[in-house]
């Protein structure tokens, strides 16, 4: 294997992102120097390094004078290559610059190494090719001392960080059992609902370096490396696959995977639809394809899944599956499942228990519309936005077939699109992603939807619709939906749309992926004044995340709101999962309930507004 070429590039960080620890970053801006090396062999390896604003053009010419060295080279002979060019690094430049060019090669070479000998990345100097990521959650800086580092630990989870990453080989480590010690320690200092990653220190010998992090790993620390794992952990699947929602199928406390598909299809034969004049040719109906079934997934708790589709009761029951959402319609317990079909009855999935289900749908009352019709559901959602404790469910479809509102009518729905307004407010719409949010905070759940028509020539056929639409709000005041202002007014061909609180500020804000276009970021700025509680779910008998768990929040004046702790929904996205509770004027919450999807139930009274309250299951 010989190394064949190098490239490299910079890439910008947001401004107030921090470098290292928990202060902001003095710099005007953050540039990444980012380095691919590939062999002749066809493997990549990546690396990333900085050194600073004004020196970020000087670091990467260090990069491709050292890395041009590298030309020729067997970097399986990482060691070698690696010592050939530290003997190199004399050359001019400000101190520290080759060190920092070495790194983001010592890197790449070792990430070539790994994927050739089929061992995982464990050894990645100065975070590596994932140090972009990093800064985003806050990181602990090399050079602290293990006292100090424990406490920024601390500080990092009560300033509501989610994740952090650590460097091990801080001052005094100086053997791998100190190095565990380490990793188990700031552990400790984080808490369990933290995603903790680590670095081992570049000085261990490969072995050396596997078997710290196999005993770290054991320690409870998430290590900093990737693998594609996709083929071994037997979730490779195939076909036209959409939307995914992780949920723990039959209550083991290990979550599984289910991921709904489109329809059967391929490049022969090549259909025509539409007219043959220039220009006109248009996507073919969905009825032209026949339907396929979802794949079912049981997590058998080794990093291996088994494919249960058929003994789950799942290959029954095919369809043309775009979103899925989940949620316990019947209140028995269970989560069940609803996925949105295009031009094809809509699907729920009953949980029987013991891993098993039964696709009700039509018994359910929410196959059809109103007048029992299919329509073209995209993206769908799952949860109670009437506040009677019952898990409703929304559907949108494309322009005049209007967006379905299914009210929960104690395990049987009704089609409200009518009474709720959501059906003449979407007459001329078409919908992809979607969900319930409280974007006001005023304890009713909203509606939000990205738009677009699926035809980019619509406008040709039929004048009164576009392709690109502006994203839909809809308040609930009570049940009854109306449209406003959504704080972008460019029509989009928006679909993927994701929704979560990106700042921690206690407002949701959403992400949107568009066709053809950049992604488009939509922070709510808040502004009505009203207090929100945001809950963390960790799981200890249940799945570690919480999935599944059902939460019941009660205001001062007897309002109850529900929801389910869940990343799904929407349309070919995933969702923060933690639960929003708006909570209006009232600045407690009178009641917290939440039952974990063990049985295990805990109850908190008096909790105060305005913060992300972290429970962990008892």
């Amino acid at each position: 294997m010989k190394i064949t070429s190098i490239q490299t590039g910079i890439v910008l960080l947001p401004n107030d992102e921090p470098l290292a620890g928990f202060s902001e970053n003095p710099n005007a801006k953050n540039p990444i120097v980012t380095l691919k090396i590939r062999t002749d062999d066809g493997i990549e390896g990546l690396g990333v390094t900085y050194f600073g604003g004004a020196l970020t053009r000087t670091l990467r010419r260090a990069v491709d004078e050292l890395g041009a060295l590298a030309i020729g080279e067997d970097p399986l002979r990482a060691e070698a290559v690696a010592a050939k060019l530290r003997a190199a690094a004399g050359g001019s430049g400000p101190a520290g610059i080759f060190t920092m060019a070495l790194s983001a090669i010592d890197v790449a070479l070792w990430d070539i190494k790994g994927k050739a000998l089929g061992l995982p990345l464990w050894q990645l100097l100065g975070g590596g090719r994932d140090r972009v990521a990093t800064y985003a959650s806050g990181a602990l800086r090399r050079g602290l001392k293990l006292e100090e580092a424990v406490t920024a630990a601390g500080r990092l989870r009560e300033k509501g960080h989610r994740q952090t990453k650590m460097q091990l080989g801080l001052p005094g480590v100086t053997s791998p059992a100190r190095e565990v010690e380490q990793a188990r320690l700031i552990r400790e200092a984080v808490g369990p609902d933290m995603d903790l990653m680590c670095d081992i220190n570049q000085r261990w010998r490969v072995e050396q370096a596997i078997d710290i992090g196999k005993r770290v790993e054991d320690a409870g620390v998430g290590l900093y490396w990737l693998e594609d794992v996709t083929a071994h952990a037997g979730v490779a699947g195939g076909g036209w696959s959409t939307s995914a929602a992780w949920v723990d199928l039959d209550q083991d406390g290990r979550l599984d995977l289910v991921v709904a598909r489109y329809l059967k299809w391929d490049f022969e034969p090549d259909l025509w639809c539409g007219s043959r004049q220039e220009g006109q040719r248009s996507y073919c109906h969905p009825d032209r394809f026949q339907p396929v079934t979802y794949l079912v997934y049981r997590n058998r708790g080794d990093g291996t899944f088994e494919d249960v589709t058929a003994k789950a009761g799942w290959s029954r029951s095919a369809g043309k599956g775009l979103g899925i959402a989940i949620g316990d319609y019947d209140r028995d317990g269970r989560v069940d499942i609803a996925v949105a079909n295009d031009s094809a009855p809509q699907q729920l999935f009953h949980n029987l228990g013991g891993g098993r289900f039964e696709e009700v749908g039509l018994a359910a009352g929410m196959a059809y519309d109103e007048d029992g019709r299919t329509f073209a559901g995209m993206g769908i959602d799952f949860a109670d936005y009437d506040n009677d404790g019952w898990p409703d469910l929304f559907v949108n479809a494309l322009s005049l077939q209007r967006y379905a509102l299914y009210r929960n009518r104690k395990g049987t729905f009704e089609y409200a699109s009518g009474e709720s307004q959501i059906g003449a407010i979407t007459r001329l719409n078409s919908g992809w992603g979607a969900h319930f949010l409280d974007y006001d905070n005023d304890g009713w759940k909203d509606l939000f939807v990205a738009q677009g028509h699926v035809m980019d020539n619509i406008s040709v056929t039929q004048p009164s619709l576009q392709y690109r639409e502006a994203p839909l709000v809809m308040r609930n005041v009570a049940g009854k939906f109306s449209r406003i202002a959504s704080g972008i007014d460019t029509p989009l061909a928006a679909r993927g749309a994701a929704f979560g609180d990106l700042d921690n500020d206690g407002w949701i804000d959403v992400v949107l992926n568009c066709n053809d276009g950049p992604p488009v970021i939509l922070r709510n700025r808040g502004g009505s004044g009203n207090h929100w509680l945001t809950v963390v779910t960790t799981g200890t008998r249940s799945n570690r995340d919480g999935i599944g768990a059902q939460l019941r929040v009660v205001t001062e004046d007897g309002v109850e709101q529900h929801a389910m702790v869940s990343s799904a929904g929407s349309y070919l996205s995933a969702n923060d999962r933690r639960a929003h509770f708006g909570l209006g004027s009232h600045r407690t919450a009178a009641l917290v309930e939440i039952v974990w999807p063990s049985g295990v139930k805990q109850t908190m009274r008096n909790v105060q507004a305005d913060q992300i309250l972290q429970i962990v299951e008892r």
